[in-house]
This record gives C-alpha cells, structure tokens and sequence, in this order.
C-alpha cells in the first residue's frame, strides 16, 4: 500500500469565505488515493497558527471506500478547535474606537498528509470563529465574511456595538450619518488583523454606519430603541458578537426564599428558652419577571438571549466590569409570539446572582 494523493473534498468554505463555525458540527472529508489494494489505516492532520507554528498533530481515520483504490477520511474538528478557542468573555472597550476582537476567531492552518510522506498533502486555511450554525445551514458565516448589511440596537445615549469582518490588511474609515443627517468620522485607522473589528458607539438617534476601505463601502445600521429606562442587556450571540437590547420597565421581582435548616436549642428552662430550635439561615434568590411587546422584526435577533451563555444586566452608570450583572434568562411561557401585525410578545424571565444572607454555617 503507498498513497499516491490526498485530496480535501469538503473544507466547509462558501466560496472565497473560511470562516467557519466551530460551535455546530463541523467535519473535513479528504479523499485518499492508494495503490496496492490495501487502504490506509489513516492519515495525519497538523493543526498549525497562523505562523505556521505547529500545535497538535491528530489522525483521521477511514470514513468510507469509494473503489479500490480511493478511500474518504474524516476529521472531526470541533473538540480539539473549540479546546483552542480563545474566550468569549466581552472586554471593556472606549467609546467611539474600533478595535480588533480577539475573544471571537482563531485562525488555524490544517495540513493532511501522508504519515509516510509528508510531501504527499493537502491544506486548508479556516478562520474558525465562536459561533454555531443550525442543521440546514452551511458551515460557514458566509453573511459575516461578506460583511451583508447589519442592524444594532441600543437605548438613546447608551453602548451599542457594530463588527466588520477584515479580510486583509486596509486602512478603514469609519463615518457615522444619523437621522438628521449629521455627520461624525470615527476613526481611519490600519486594520492588521485578519478578523472581526469591533465598533463601539452610543447613538441618540437612528444612525447609518459606513465602513470603508480600499475593498469597497460596507454597510450597517444602529436602532434606537423606544422603550427606555428599563432593563439593559447586553447578550452574546450565536455569531459570537455581542448584542444590546432593552426590556420595558413593566416587571415584577419574585424572590425565592428557602429555609436551610434549623438546630436543636440546649435549654434548662421554658421561660427564657424563646423556642426549642435556633434558624440555621435561608438561601434567598431574585428572578425578574415580565411580557413585551417588541417588532417582529426584532424576534429573529432576541431569541439568541435565551440560550446564550453570556447575559449582563446593566447596574451601573459605567462601562466597567463592575457596571454589569451577569445572569439567566429564560422564556417564562413562550420565545415568542407572533401576531397579525408587525409586533409580537417575549415572555422572560431573568435568574439574578445569589443574593448573600446571614448564616450560622
């Protein structure tokens, strides 16, 4: 047996676009071809940086025989990728800057090759990103790498992020049109990284949001919404950016009071003893609870906070760690409903941290 080629046959691009998810399955196929009958029991993968650095080297086992002497070998990509990723914990960010998100993509080399002959190969390059795709869609963030146009949201005067996808060096211009037609540019900066830039406004009004580099004009939008002072989120998802909403201030706040125990008192007498048991504690939590009412065009953007694993409530003036409240949320009947006109209703409900009490333990 000696293999005479190898071939990536499925490398989970969408055209030029190599940017893939790795939080849904993501598998590479690489035809074998052999000679002598006899098919190989595999052959190695090297996962290289972007330097060419090498970081592991793994095995890709048959998958199937298509003849003879052509074999399909699989690589399962996600346990290994995702254990490289780098964390998705948002960072503090000035107002008005546009910097390079290094929470959101790795790029990574993937080298197939005989294990006999490292010359017999084949490559691919993949920008893999912390998101997930859904069955009966590509394994790929084709929209994001093409930078399609983009709608934000955020509460008057309040954080709003809007992301680029840069796909080579550029020097960007990024230039800020509201509503009433007032201008503002924002910065026109060299982009060095391959990857996702993020941009860090607070709108008052309806804004347009022009980037623009050598490669073209791209385009996105920021939303004011109209709710305010009421509930502010900010929420990761499922393309791995994250995203600002507000929820009205039509609440109610239920906490969950339960008794941890209680001990048996040691006393001599009734009429100074007070009772026959002294209260360990309680555990005490607070969930928020409320219905909205919201555009339907909105759905589509909210129903990413119910499983995202990133939510913060805004408690604080500041943009510092210390201003958000990481938390859950959860639909209290329904995701949503939809009516007949253009509005819908979220039903939630929002799990806030353990809220600290007196104990005897």
């Amino acid at each position: 047996m000696a293999i005479t080629s190898i071939t990536i046959t499925q490398d989970n691009k969408s055209g030029d676009s190599n940017l893939v998810p790795i939080h849904s399955p993501v598998t590479f196929l690489c035809e074998v071809e052999y000679s002598g009958g006899i098919p190989p029991s595999f052959i190695y993968v090297d996962i290289l940086d972007k330097d060419l650095d090498l970081l592991d080297t793994l095995r890709c086992y048959k998958q199937s025989d298509q003849s003879s002497s052509l074999s399909t070998f699989q690589f399962k990509a996600n346990d290994k990728v995702k254990s490289l990723m780098p964390k998705f914990d948002d960072f503090i960010q000035s107002n008005n800057t546009l910097v390079f998100d290094e929470t959101r993509t790795l790029l990574l080399n993937l080298k197939f090759y005989d294990p006999d002959d490292a010359l017999i190969n084949d490559s691919v390059l993949i920008n893999f990103v912390n998101a997930a795709n859904q069955f009966g869609e590509e394994s790929n963030l084709r929209d994001s790498y093409f930078n399609f146009v983009k709608t934000y949201f955020n509460e008057a005067g309040k954080p709003c992020y809007a992301y680029h996808y840069n796909q080579q060096l550029a020097v960007m211009t990024v230039t800020l049109i509201d509503e009433n037609g007032s201008n503002q540019i924002i910065t026109g900066q060299s982009l060095t990284e391959i990857g996702f830039y993020r941009l860090k406004i607070d709108p008052s009004l309806n804004t347009q949001i022009e980037f623009s580099n050598d490669g073209g004009e791209f385009y996105a939008y920021a939303e004011v919404l109209d709710n305010c002072e009421g509930l502010y989120f900010k929420y990761l998802n499922h393309e791995g950016g994250y995203n600002f909403y507000n929820l009205n201030d039509y609440y109610k706040k239920v906490a969950k009071v339960s008794e941890i125990g209680s001990v048996e008192k040691n006393f001599t007498n009734i009429l100074d003893a007070q009772s026959d048991r002294s209260n360990i504690g309680y555990n005490n939590s607070v969930q928020i609870q409320g219905t909205q009412e919201v555009p339907s065009s909105h759905l589509e953007t909210l129903k990413d906070l119910y499983d995202s694993p990133r939510v913060y409530l805004k408690i604080g003036d500041g943009e510092d760690k210390k201003d958000w409240l990481e938390v859950k949320i959860k639909a209290s009947e329904n995701l949503h409903r939809r009516r007949r006109d253009n509005f819908g209703f979220i039903d939630f409900t929002i799990s806030l941290p353990e809220q600290f009490s007196i104990k005897m333990i």
